[in-house]
């Protein structure tokens, strides 16, 4: 009798068919590229919804009623005010400002300052809301940008660390920067006009002088102010010597100088 032959035959039931052996090859193939199309799909959906939505210490304002307009003059009348004071040249003075109120002037009178200064941005159409916060050092601000005629807004906000250098120099340096709740790479910040800050901005105001040096200055790479003084009608000038916020209030050390 010829010996027992080891190899099984094509049609052995122990041996894997071809066509068996592809489906289950394509089979996980399919799987596995329908977990990855949902996995993608959940970062965009995530993604979408974290750059909807809002940073945790921003609330929507109530449209600025009378008593916000007289909050936001009379606040502003009082900086002028405590600018102008006459005090001992030798001496530091200080004030504080409440985020309350700051937010108040902004919604009032902010749209106006910025319209004396660039009259060619459509400032009213492009800011919806501006708000800020003052806490453990740091000054959280944002604004609710206008993305269409309906009236939808994008808040952009960024959180910035003041201080005053041994030369005297105000920096102002972003910590965070975000696009609703989305944080945005800060190695990317600049003030260059392909920069991420300025792309995030509408046409007319990434246009401005001002957005060019304030991006900058969130980037770290140049103070927002070498010389922080204010020059008075009469030839004074207010120095800032420090500058810290905490407890919903913006703390500022100030001293006048002689003509």
């Amino acid at each position: 009798m010829a010996p027992a032959s080891s190899s099984h035959s094509p049609h052995s039931p122990h041996a894997p068919h071809p066509r068996a052996k592809w489906l289950k090859i394509r089979f996980w193939a399919v799987t596995i590229g329908l977990g990855l199309i949902a996995a993608v799909a959940c970062l965009v959906g995530l993604a979408w919804w974290l750059i909807r939505g809002q940073p945790e210490w921003w609330r929507t304002l109530p449209p600025p009623d009378a008593r916000a307009q007289t909050v936001g003059q009379d606040l502003e009348n009082a900086v002028v005010n405590q600018l102008h004071a006459e005090r001992p040249p030798a001496d530091s003075w200080s004030v504080s400002l409440s985020a309350a109120d700051a937010n108040d002037w902004l919604n009032t009178r902010l749209v106006k300052w910025l319209a004396s200064r660039d009259p060619d941005v459509q400032w009213q159409a492009t800011v919806q809301q501006t708000m800020v916060d003052f806490r453990d050092g740091i000054i959280y601000i944002g604004a609710a940008l206008r993305t269409d005629a309906a009236g939808a807004s994008q808040v952009i906000s960024a959180s910035l660390v003041p201080a005053i250098d041994e030369k005297g120099q105000l920096w102002l340096v972003a910590d965070r920067l975000a696009i609703g709740r989305m944080p945005l790479p800060l190695g990317l910040v600049s003030g260059e006009p392909d920069g991420l800050v300025m792309r995030l901005l509408p046409g007319d105001v990434r246009k401005t002088k001002a957005a060019h040096q304030i991006a900058e200055a969130l980037a770290g790479r140049e103070p927002l102010a070498k010389i922080p003084i204010a020059t008075l009608a009469d030839g004074r000038k207010v120095r800032l010597l420090g500058v810290i916020a905490r407890e919903g209030r913006l703390e500022m050390t100030c001293r006048t100088e002689s003509r």
